[in-house]
């Protein structure tokens, strides 16, 4: 099988990064959620501001667990960069002396 690792390291990193552009966006976005004020003091106004906190903290509740995979799929395509790194060496080297190179 022919891979590249350092194909696999960029992914990572792509992986790595856009797991931290989601983590921010979903930061942010509960943050200014979390700022929402009712612009009256009537039942209404505070239900709508009670639903938009609702709301905005059910968003990072599902936008988490997809950062979190981000991180652990980016780990993993860095881990078989090494992995294959590894492998190649040693095939590397055992054709080497099996051909009495070494």
């Amino acid at each position: 099988m022919f891979v590249e690792p350092e194909a696999l390291y960029s992914s990572a990193g792509n992986m790595a990064a856009g797991a931290g552009t989601l983590e921010s966006i979903t930061s942010a976005q509960t943050a200014l959620g979390a700022a929402t004020t009712p612009p009256g003091l009537d039942s209404v106004s505070a239900f709508l501001s009670a639903s938009m906190a609702a709301y905005h903290a059910e968003l990072e509740g599902i936008a988490q667990p997809a950062v979190i995979d981000k991180f652990a799929y980016g780990a993993t395509h860095a881990t078989s960069g090494s992995a294959y790194e590894a492998s190649d060496a040693a095939n590397e080297a055992i054709l080497l002396a099996s051909a009495g190179l070494a």
